[in-house]
């Protein structure tokens, strides 16, 4: 899919499942990476709360010493910025998100600081553009197209000044062995 400097539309996607040979497409290629890494960065999106963003609540989770990595499904055509039938978002519907940390705690004189990058990558497979909800559940139940697979991936830098008890449980995650 190539749009040229512009972003693709739900007609776009429709028609790429119905005249393509299934090749994968990216978030850039449909011109709409910028639109999802907001969301995934803006308070009050993808499921939270007003007040936390998926990348906050990934780093909250970090520094109460839970996790290094996640990886759920979100619903982008829930997001009121994207409920529009012509957004390539809206036609999108459900994804696959995950995210991992890969940085360092720092000590420096008396401060203790989280420094490093959360690596994002987000995948969804386009099929039964019917299925509106994204359940499985199409008004036609057979493929009359050929799916494709749409992925993405960036980067969000983290550079925070944190407490010393939180500095002891990353580091205490970091030094543990992965599962």
């Amino acid at each position: 899919m190539n749009v040229e400097n512009s972003k693709a539309t739900s007609l776009h996607l429709v028609l790429y499942y119905l005249l393509a040979d299934g090749k994968p497409v990216t978030l850039e290629q449909m011109g709409v990476n910028q639109a999802v890494q907001t969301l995934v960065t803006t308070n009050g999106k993808l499921g939270k709360l007003n007040q936390e963003s998926l990348h906050s609540a990934f780093i909250r989770q970090i520094l109460n010493g839970e996790r290094l990595n996640f990886k759920n499904g979100y619903r982008l055509m829930e997001e009121r910025e994207v409920w529009q039938i012509n957004n390539p978002l809206w036609a999108i519907g459900g994804v696959v998100i995950s995210g991992s940390f890969d940085g360092e705690v720092i000590q420096q004189r008396g401060n203790y600081f989280l420094v490093g990058q959360v690596n994002y990558a987000l995948s969804d497979e386009f099929s039964k553009p019917l299925d509106l909800t994204n359940t499985g559940y199409s008004l036609l139940q057979t493929e009359f197209g050929t799916p494709f697979s749409i992925t993405g991936s960036w980067t969000e830098p983290v550079n925070i000044m944190i407490s010393k008890q939180q500095y002891e449980k990353v580091k205490t995650l970091l030094n543990s062995p992965t599962p």
